[in-house]
């Protein structure tokens, strides 16, 4: 990404605040690193990243699955799909 395009006014020093210290506490990793192998290895090419469920049928990525998602607030215990 081209921060100077998108931040044309921001110095250097203050983007790289921006882009490398202002990640909330809110914040998930998902995957680290990239071209990821799976264990048993996918007989499909490696994955860039592995947020959604990968699903291989007789050795070909099978894409018609279906997710769902939820999380629960920690203070209150409460679930909330999404």
């Amino acid at each position: 990404m081209d921060t100077c395009r998108y931040f044309p006014s921001m110095a250097a020093s203050e983007k790289k605040n921006y882009f490398f210290g202002a990640h909330d506490v809110n914040r998930v990793e998902f995957t680290m690193g990239r071209d990821l192998e799976l264990s048993p290895k996918q007989d499909g090419k490696p994955l860039n990243y592995f947020v959604y469920p990968y699903v291989e049928v007789a050795g070909k990525e099978y894409p018609d699955v279906s997710t769902a998602f939820s999380f629960a607030d920690a203070d209150s215990g409460v679930a909330a799909a999404h």
